[in-house]
Order: C-alpha cells, then sequence, then structure tokens
C-alpha cells in the first residue's frame, strides 16, 4: 500500500459487513446500486481500493484486471466473515473508540461527552449518535468470535 488510507469498497451482497467494518473505523463504501462496470470504475479510481465481495464472478474479474479483490460467502456469520479478512490481513477486528465511523454513512465518529460510564458519540454528516447500549454485548461478542483462532 501507498501512504493513503486503506478504502475497502463493499458491495451490496455484504451490507451487515460494510456496518462491521466501519464500526471498527475503516473507511467503507458501500456500492449497492452500482453495476460491476461501475464497481470496477470506482476500484480504478480509488487509491489503495480493496474489493470485498459476495459475487465470485465480480471477484474473478476484479482479480484479472489486478485490482485488489477479496471473495466472502455472504452466506457466512458475520463472525466468519471478519475472521476472514483478518486472516488475510485487510483488517485487524480491535475497536478503537477514536477511530469509530458511522455505521449509516461512514463519517467519522466525533467523541461528545462522557459522562459517568456513558460514551457517546455523533455523526457530523447524518446527525446520528451512538453510545455503548445493550446490543455492544451482541456486537463484542462477534467481535470475540472473530478474533479467536
Amino acid at each position: 500500500m501507498s501512504g493513503g488510507e486503506k478504502v475497502l469498497l463493499v458491495d451490496a451482497m455484504l451490507g451487515k459487513l460494510t456496518r462491521f467494518l466501519r464500526i471498527l473505523g475503516y473507511n467503507t463504501l458501500y456500492v449497492r446500486d452500482e453495476s460491476d462496470n461501475e464497481i470496477l470504475d470506482k476500484l480504478a479510481k480509488t487509491p489503495d481500493a480493496i474489493l470485498i465481495t459476495g459475487d465470485k464472478d465480480l471477484f474473478i474479474t476484479a482479480c484479472k484486471r489486478g485490482f485488489n479483490a477479496c471473495y466472502i460467502d455472504s452466506n457466512m456469520e458475520i463472525a466468519m466473515q471478519l475472521r476472514k479478512l483478518r486472516e488475510m490481513g485487510i483488517i485487524e477486528v480491535k475497536f478503537n473508540a477514536e477511530r469509530t465511523r458511522c455505521p449509516i454513512c461512514n463519517e467519522k465518529l466525533v467523541l461528545k461527552a462522557i459522562e459517568g460510564s456513558k460514551i457517546l458519540w455523533v455523526c457530523r454528516k447524518c446527525n446520528k449518535e451512538y453510545w455503548i447500549g445493550k446490543h455492544w454485548k451482541n456486537i463484542s461478542k462477534t467481535l470475540q468470535v472473530a478474533k479467536n483462532e
């Protein structure tokens, strides 16, 4: 990779994976309405991009054209998808409160407040607020399974 930030282009077959990658802090573009040719054009124009796709044909075409690409079976559990990306060296499965991104729009989240044990992040783009609530138990469990060898 050159010195630029790694950009992950994730296709429509892997929407849940997209949200997890953003939570982990990865700049993740969700390409859900584009044709294969449009996705390949976007790859060509995005330095340091890696295509993550559930489409075998798109994966093969991207590889033949010299792009960095990874095939992920969309039927795999999310923890196994994350584990595969970790094993390939594409990601680290590690939550970093300072790097996390909005799971909806991909904007970097801003730490707004810490009150007692409550941490609150805000997305400046879509104005959503996030905190570690009951849902975090499921997220943490998924990340733990993804980390295990």
